[in-house]
């Protein structure tokens, strides 16, 4: 891989998540049970990091782990940092838990617009909503190339080419920077922790964006929030799986008849 000619800026996205091994569940009420649960990295931004010092080392970028939280997510983000990230920005806002997927992945958007960036590295999704929203979401907002399940990235001046999975194959794509690529997982060589990495981490000063610093509302944040009219464990019976045949507006209200009795 070439030297670019300017640093590059690669921001990576990091979520925090409640960690799953703690988490348990309220057999009556069925709810989750978060209280004293710690908050730990989105498994599959792990392999953002490792993509993201892939680029550090071969091209001498800068990186940057951005996540939105709240002073709780302020460890998980040190946490990334001691893999040797670069900088850390944190996007604070109210009610970030009951914001919709729309809503988070504007927020970002307007982080990468205030921190600026070359590059946008996502997880595909993420362990707790499971979703895979975020990424395709931002760069539309953003309005760049995205290119999803990527897992090989060579750049040479400002020309981006991937080798990314679809489906059963491995397909390249080129574009141009800046663009915004979601990582498969196990593509790129894993890094650790080390000490005075983690050391260093906890002296490095953590940027805070709020939505003022944003220029966004907090009264059009707070109407964007997820709404759950019902919480529920996973039936433990196992049903045959149902074939759908039909024209597909006639199978989109059959599903949406179907989930509506949730």
């Amino acid at each position: 891989m070439r030297e670019v000619s300017e640093k590059m800026k690669v921001v990576a996205c990091i979520k925090p998540i409640y960690n799953p091994e703690k988490v348990k569940v309220h057999k009556r009420t069925e709810t989750l049970l978060l209280d004293d649960v710690p908050l730990t990295i989105n498994p599959y931004d792990k392999f953002v990091i490792d993509a993201a010092l892939y680029l550090q080392k071969e091209i001498n970028a800068h990186v940057i782990a951005l996540c939105l939280g709240n002073p709780e997510a302020e460890n998980v983000l040190r946490k990334a940092l001691s893999f040797g990230i670069n900088e850390g920005v944190m996007v604070n806002a109210p009610s970030l838990g009951e914001l919709n997927s729309l809503s988070q992945s504007y927020l970002l958007s307007e982080a990468m617009k205030k921190i600026g960036f070359d590059l946008i590295l996502c997880g595909k999704t993420s362990q707790d909503y499971r979703s895979g929203l975020t990424g395709p979401q931002m760069a539309e907002l953003l309005n760049i190339p995205f290119i999803p399940n990527v897992k090989e990235i060579r750049i040479e001046k400002r020309e981006l080419t991937v080798k990314a999975k679809f489906q059963d194959q491995i397909i390249q794509v080129s574009t141009h920077l800046p663009a915004l690529l979601t990582i498969q997982e196990n593509s790129f060589p894993k890094r650790y922790q080390t000490s005075w990495e983690i050391h260093k981490a906890y002296k490095k000063e953590i940027k805070v964006l709020t939505v003022k610093d944003l220029n966004i509302k907090e009264e059009a944040l707070r109407e964007a929030v997820t709404k759950v009219k019902k919480k529920f464990l996973p039936s433990e019976t196992k049903k045959r799986p149902q074939i759908l045949e039909g024209k597909p507006k006639q199978l989109a209200h059959y599903l949406l008849k179907q989930l509506e009795k949730y």
